[in-house]
C-alpha cells in the first residue's frame, strides 16, 4: 500500500516539470534558412562598410545635379535682357522690345558663344565679332523702328501740326520713305555712326539723334505734304 502511495506521489509531482520540460522547445525560436523566424526579432540589414551612425540615421541626400554649361541661347536671352532694359528716349518701350528681341534671336542664330563673348572687348577679335553682329543680327532689326520713330517725329514736327487734315497720310507717307531709304542705304548710315562710335551695339539711336536723320525726313516729309495738300 505505501509503495503505491510513493509511486502515485512521484507520478503526481513530476509528471508536470517533465511536461513543462518538454513544452519549453515550443517558446525556442526557430531557424529557417540561417534566419530567425517565430518570436524572435527579425535580424537587422548589414551595415555597409564605411557607413557610421550619421548614415544609417540620417535619409540619404542627392547629390546636386551637375550644371550645364550655357549656350549662345543663353547669352543672347542676357543680352536681349539688358537691351530691353536699357535707358533711352528715341524708342517706344514696345518698339525697343521688338528691337532687342529680334537681334538677339538673331544672335543666337548667326554668333557663337565665344563670339557673343568678345561682343564687348576692344579687340581684333571683338571688331570682328561686332561687325557680324551688326551685319547678320542688327541691321535686319532697324527698318520697323526707324519707320516708328519717323512717324512720331513727322507728327511732333511743327510744319505737320499746321496741316489741319490729312497730318496723318502725310506722316505715314514720310515714315514708308524713311523706311524705304533705310532698306537701301542703311549699309552706309550703319557703318558711319560705327566709324563715330565703334563699340556701339545701337548704331541706330546714333543715327537717328543725328542731322542727317532729320535733313533726310524733312526731304521726305516735304514731298508727302506736297503730294497729301496739293496733288490730286
Amino acid at each position: 500500500m505505501i509503495s503505491l502511495l510513493r509511486v502515485f506521489i512521484l507520478i503526481f509531482v513530476f509528471s508536470p516539470a517533465i511536461a513543462w520540460a518538454q513544452s519549453d522547445d515550443l517558446y525556442k525560436p526557430k531557424a529557417k534558412d540561417g534566419l530567425y523566424s517565430g518570436n524572435s526579432l527579425p535580424a537587422p540589414d548589414p551595415v555597409d562598410a564605411g557607413k557610421n551612425l550619421q548614415d544609417i540615421f540620417e535619409p540619404t541626400k542627392e547629390a546636386p545635379a551637375p550644371q550645364q554649361e550655357a549656350t549662345s541661347v543663353d547669352l543672347a536671352n542676357e543680352y536681349f535682357l539688358r537691351c530691353k532694359n536699357e535707358e533711352q528716349d528715341y524708342l517706344r518701350p514696345k518698339t525697343k522690345e521688338y528691337l532687342c528681341g529680334c537681334s538677339s534671336a538673331k544672335m543666337a542664330q548667326h554668333l557663337t558663344f565665344d563670339e557673343i563673348q568678345a561682343l564687348d572687348r576692344e579687340s581684333k577679335k571683338g571688331d570682328a565679332a561686332r561687325a557680324k553682329f551688326i551685319i547678320n543680327a542688327y541691321a535686319p532689326c532697324i527698318y520697323k523702328p526707324t519707320r516708328d520713330v519717323s512717324k512720331r517725329r513727322c507728327l511732333a514736327s511743327q510744319q505737320v501740326r499746321r496741316i489741319w487734315s490729312g497730318r496723318y497720310k502725310v506722316c505715314n507717307c514720310t515714315a514708308n520713305l524713311m523706311e524705304d531709304y533705310m532698306r537701301a542705304a542703311g549699309h552706309v548710315v550703319i557703318t558711319k555712326a560705327l566709324d563715330e562710335a565703334p563699340m556701339s551695339l545701337d548704331p541706330l539711336e546714333r543715327y537717328i539723334d543725328s542731322e542727317g536723320f532729320y535733313a533726310q525726313m524733312r526731304n521726305y516729309m516735304k514731298g508727302c505734304i506736297y503730294e497729301y495738300s496739293y496733288g490730286n
